[in-house]
């Protein structure tokens, strides 16, 4: 099952991203992630918000006019996504960590942040009948979600790994 959390990180080190003048490269969890220059420095502590969650608007006021707002599970705001800054890829979304916050405390809760569930298909919604009965879950699984390889990918550092993929049934 997995691990939905927005933890609090501190910047360890920045790397300068060729023909920005104004950007810099951080790494958080795996993640890559793109900063603005004057606002972070080696040492800060930031919320680091993965890919696919619900960020409030009052959090990312400097991404209204950039994003679409969504309503999503009571929070009005931004989906984090990745995106693509002067040739670099960055996941997320890095903010200002609540005061009080130490390094690895999830303020997922406290800052009012969501995960993002994508909306059933049309093709479910208009036909009840062929969905299947609901069954009760004695385990209290009924919801998980499937984790990026990023955030656990130093785990099989060293480790022979096999890889299948199974293909229209076959």
């Amino acid at each position: 099952m997995s691990q939905h959390e927005v933890r609090v990180w501190r910047i360890e080190s920045l790397s300068a991203i060729p023909g920005a003048d104004n950007l810099v490269l951080a790494e958080f969890a795996g993640y890559p992630c793109v900063l603005r220059k004057a606002d972070y420095r080696v040492g800060d502590l930031v919320a680091f918000v993965e890919p696919d969650y619900v960020v409030p608007e009052v959090l990312a006021t400097f991404l209204r006019g950039k994003q679409r707002v969504i309503e999503h599970e009571g929070v009005t705001g931004f989906r984090t996504r990745a995106i693509r800054l002067r040739g670099q890829w960055s996941f997320g979304l890095p903010l200002a960590a609540p005061a009080g916050a130490q390094a690895g405390d999830d303020v997922m809760a406290q800052m009012g942040i969501v995960r993002w569930n994508p909306p059933e298909s049309p093709a479910t919604l208009r036909a009840p009948q062929a969905r299947a009965p609901r069954l009760p879950d004695p385990f209290g699984l009924s919801t998980y979600d499937v984790e990026s390889g990023r955030k656990y990918g130093r785990l099989l550092e060293g480790l022979e790994v096999v890889a299948t993929e199974k293909i229209h049934g076959a």
